[in-house]
């Protein structure tokens, strides 16, 4: 992959003294995004913004989609707002000049990548009212080209947004049965596989209901179901090349390596747990991070999940510092964009493994350090602009101060000290609306209350 890059560089790219062709890279070949570095992804964004403004362009709406999905593939790769913002505007434009009853199959595609732009929105920034407003907007596509390989995955959107709101729920019944329920859309997705090249529109399906099974047998506790989820994942990963597919197939063995570790901390078996890191290893050698920085966080993300989990069920402490270098280097690229929810879980679990590296070795001195860095951390923060940021700092501060009261068994004050800073964060998440970190937050009160 990494050569096939250099060649595209050398060729399009910032080694050549030419500039991007002003259409873009490219066409309406959406999957050589993926071969395109941020820099590239970049340039070519700003090209199709030319493509599609140039007076007297032939087949505007046309152009004006391409823009929309290449700033939106850019936003889901770097959680910028402002790409994400440009995404919808041009998907916006684009509907405005095109007749359903006239070209039902272009409108249909606009729909779906307005509602693509509201999912990836939801994902970044944990808004649930934007995929319920991806849901209706994928209705209308779905109804208006029903046979086309789009209305295929816009039932496929839709089947995600329904399991992920039945989990919300609690209703893990319910999330499994709109998960199997995939099955007829893949079927079609595979069949007409056989007349195209493309393989990411069924390995994208697989995907989906292997991540909304995953969730369900992380619920459960199932290992059924999680094999299940596993069993999608792999066959994913398998149809996909990382030198052509670099970033689907990074995504299929990101989620591989997820399954992996909650059938590891399900059965205590440290043969998955190995496993999990394996795979999660492997897609540092094919997705560099200037390619995608929030698909590399969360690779590293998992990884630290995984070595967390392996450390506490065989007692390694080595694997538990591991995990901690691997939350940091996630946080590294996050703090860029602070309101992603991928950074408070990044933050959430260097916090948790520095409180079991600590429980485990018996190391006050690691508490005494975190507490020393959380403290840095809280002195640099801007609670005005980065509210989220700042509250997240509080929780691992507070996660530090209840894990030297439970390891000494004195109270010298953390009590009250984290009781503070858990109701510090909990006011930021209610402001900001943020449920599952809200939660977070009220268990660790519940927690630090119950404990004499």
């Amino acid at each position: 992959m990494f050569q096939l890059g250099r060649e595209l560089k050398r060729f399009f790219g910032a080694e050549t003294p030419f500039a991007a062709p002003r259409d873009g890279l490219a066409g309406r070949d959406a999957g050589i995004l993926e071969l395109l570095d941020l820099n590239m992804l970049r340039n070519e964004a700003q090209a199709t913004d030319v493509a599609a403004g140039r007076v007297g362009a032939k087949d505007r709406p046309v152009l004006q989609l391409r823009q929309a999905r290449t700033w939106c593939d850019l936003a889901e790769r770097t959680g910028e707002a402002d790409a994400l913002r440009k995404a919808a505007s041009a998907a916006e434009a684009a509907l405005k000049v095109v007749d359903r009853r006239q070209r039902p199959e272009l409108w249909a595609d606009i729909r779906r990548q307005q509602a693509q732009c509201a999912l990836v929105g939801a994902e970044l920034y944990g808004d649930g009212g934007l995929a319920a407003a991806a849901d209706h907007v994928l209705r209308e596509a779905t109804e208006a080209a029903p046979k086309s390989e789009g209305g295929a995955l816009s039932c496929v959107l839709r089947t995600k947004i329904a399991a992920e709101a039945a989990l919300l729920r609690g209703d893990g019944a319910a999330a499994i049965a709109a998960a199997r329920s995939l099955a007829t859309p893949i079927a079609a997705l595979d069949a007409g596989q056989r007349q195209r090249a493309s393989r990411r529109a069924p390995a994208f399906a697989r995907l989906v209901r292997a991540e909304s099974l995953a969730a369900c047998g992380m619920l459960a506790k199932d290992e059924q179901v999680l094999e299940d989820a596993l069993a999608d994942a792999a066959r994913a990963t398998l149809t996909l090349d990382p030198a052509y597919e670099p970033l689907s197939w990074s995504r299929a063995a990101i989620l591989r390596g997820e399954i992996l570790t909650a059938l590891g901390e399900i059965s205590a078996d440290a043969g998955f747990l190995s496993r999990a890191i394996e795979v999660l290893a492997s897609v540092f050698d094919h997705l560099p991070r200037d390619h995608s920085p929030l698909d590399w966080a969360r690779a590293q993300i998992r990884l630290g999940q995984a070595l967390a989990a392996l450390g506490e069920a065989t007692g390694h402490a080595d694997s538990l510092d591991r995990a901690r270098h691997a939350f940091e280097r996630a946080l590294v690229v996050l703090r860029r964009e602070p309101g992603l929810t991928l950074r408070a879980a990044a933050a959430q679990g260097r916090a948790a493994v520095i409180a079991a590296y600590a429980a485990q070795t018996g190391d006050i001195m690691a508490l005494d350090e975190a507490e020393a860095a959380f403290r840095c951390e809280l002195a640099a923060a801007e609670p005005k602009t980065d509210p989220v940021g700042w509250a997240i700092i509080q929780m691992s501060l507070a996660q530090v101060y209840q894990s030297r009261l439970a390891l000494t068994g004195r109270d010298r004050g953390e009590r009250a000290r984290a009781a503070m800073a858990l109701d510090a964060a909990l006011e930021v998440f209610s402001e900001q609306g943020l449920r599952s970190l809200s939660a977070a937050a009220l268990d660790s009160l519940d927690r630090l209350r119950d404990t004499v």
